[in-house]
């Protein structure tokens, strides 16, 4: 469910909506980069999500629950961990 970071590792605007920061802070097996939610609390989240800390790191990320069963239905899975784009090298 998270959208892919532009070329310039900017998330959609519409993701803005809510008090969390829209960040280009999830990576696939294949360092495709996604938009997260960046939180400290619950209350930034949309509705129906909450802020979880992940691992070590000292940021959260909003997340849906969702149950075994309803993610066994989806049609398309991907796991997603934290990781943060290096810009260095890139052209300014």
């Amino acid at each position: 469910c998270a959208p892919r970071c532009s070329a310039t590792y900017e998330c959609p605007a519409e993701l803005a909506a809510v008090s969390a920061q829209p960040q280009c802070m999830l990576q696939n097996v294949d360092q495709a980069f996604y938009c997260g939610l960046l939180c400290q609390a619950d209350a930034q989240c949309p509705s129906g999500a909450s802020c979880r800390k992940v691992g070590t790191q000292a940021v959260g990320l909003c997340i849906h629950p969702l149950s075994f069963s309803d993610w066994a239905r989806l049609s398309s899975r991907m796991k997603l961990s934290i990781g943060f784009p290096s810009t260095s090298g890139t052209a300014a």
